[in-house]
Formats: structure tokens, C-alpha cells, sequence
């Protein structure tokens, strides 16, 4: 892929997920795309969870439309490599918690892995204790995606 494809690929996700576009972001995502959160909250120094396959990270995202209102990225900073295989984005959030309709900011460096114009693994750097601070109850995804990464984290790091 291209630079200007792959930073149009990752684009048009991020902008998927702020107006819920639910069709934008199935196309987006490859079949075996994954979702990484390395920063584990609470002193646990492995990663926070790891979603494996589409259907995973789909059901994830998707969640983010029940536990958010609204969910706005700003301060979008891009950076792509040489090769268009990995974009960067450097953002903050500005959201709102459904439930309690409280708001929800934090800093986030997320990396997108592009193959054959479909985002493969999504690798995102944030706060995890700020999004652990609001109460969302996880999901049943969610837990497994959280033991997959605790069972993964004494065993190897992914990233």
C-alpha cells in the first residue's frame, strides 16, 4: 500500500468510530486483525488485553457505541512510515460515559499494521487506570480478551 492509502484506510476508521459507522469499520478490518492494549493499569506490568480475529475486535469496538455517547478524537497528529505498512496517530480523547454522563479524556498513541488496504493489528497506547476509573463494566469479550493478555504477558510480550 501505498502512504496515501494507508493514512486514507486509517483515516476513515478513526472517523468510522467517532460517527458509528458499523459498515466502515467491518470493511476496514482484515479477517485476522488484532487489537493490543500493552499498558496494563494497577501495577500489573504486562499487557492489559488483546482481542484476536475481526469478530473480537469489531465486538470491542462496537461496545465503545454502549459505554461512550460520544467519542471524539482531537488533536489527531498522523505519521506514516516509509513503506505505508504502519500508521501512527497521537491523539486525545473527548468523550462521554453513557451510563453516567460523565466526561472521558485521555491521551493515546495508537498504531495501525496495513496489509492489503485492510488494518491488520491495532496496537493502542493510552492511560488504561483513566478508562478502568470510569466504571464500564467489562464485557464477556473483554474478559477474555484480558485473561488472553495476562496468560500471554508470563509467557511473551506482543506488540
Amino acid at each position: 500500500m501505498t502512504i496515501e492509502s494507508s493514512l486514507a484506510l486509517v483515516q476513515g476508521f478513526v472517523h468510522a468510530i467517532e460517527v458509528r459507522d458499523r459498515a466502515t469499520i467491518e470493511r476496514s478490518l482484515a479477517e485476522d486483525a488484532k487489537q493490543v492494549f500493552p499498558m496494563a493499569g494497577g501495577g500489573w506490568t504486562g499487557l492489559a488485553a488483546v482481542f484476536e480475529g475481526k469478530a473480537e475486535v469489531l465486538d470491542y469496538t462496537f461496545g465503545l457505541f454502549d459505554n461512550f455517547s460520544s467519542l471524539v478524537w482531537t488533536h489527531k497528529d498522523w505519521t506514516v512510515s516509509s513503506d505505508g505498512s504502519r500508521v501512527f496517530m497521537q491523539a486525545k480523547s473527548e468523550a462521554v460515559v453513557a451510563y453516567s454522563q460523565k466526561p472521558y479524556r485521555n491521551t493515546y498513541v495508537t498504531r495501525f499494521d496495513v496489509a492489503d488496504g485492510k488494518i491488520t493489528r491495532v496496537v493502542e497506547y493510552a492511560i488504561s487506570a483513566l478508562f478502568e476509573a470510569t466504571g464500564i463494566v467489562p464485557s464477556e469479550t473483554m474478559m477474555r480478551a484480558i485473561g488472553r493478555a495476562q496468560s500471554m504477558s508470563e509467557h511473551a510480550s506482543v506488540g
